[in-house]
């Protein structure tokens, strides 16, 4: 069941992604009637952040999150888990990880995830 899940993650991502994708780093939140996605993908040697896929290649993300809610919501609920980090590789290699504990301040925990994956990348960028 859990391959299946992370199946349905993989072909949710993939479709809002431009050709020449190499990876993929996805934070996301789901809770009963809720999705919090957000992703970092890294195209033809740079890293893009999903916000600004549509200025740059014209793919909106809006529809993301309820892909995500009706593939993730049972999984949360069964594991009861906050936030889900899902790294992709276009190889098809993947990783999961979860956090269990749900902050106090959540915008604030987002931003934490978004701004360290920025300094992450920019000093990935730096040494290639």
């Amino acid at each position: 069941m859990e391959n299946e899940i992370y199946q349905n993650v993989v072909e949710a991502l993939v479709k809002y992604l431009p050709k020449g994708w190499e990876k993929v780093d996805m934070y996301a939140e789901v809770s009963e009637c809720h999705c919090n996605a957000k992703f970092f993908a890294m195209i033809n040697g740079e890293y893009i952040y999903s916000m600004d896929l549509k200025e740059k290649y014209g793919i909106e993300v809006k529809y993301l999150c309820k892909d995500l809610l009706q593939i993730l919501r049972p999984d949360q609920q069964e594991k009861n888990w906050f936030a889900m980090f899902f790294y992709l590789k276009n190889t098809g290699e993947f990783n999961v990880e979860y956090d269990y504990e749900e902050p106090e301040d959540k915008i604030a925990y987002r931003g934490d995830w978004i701004m360290s994956h920025r300094e992450a990348n920019t000093k990935a960028e730096k040494k290639e």
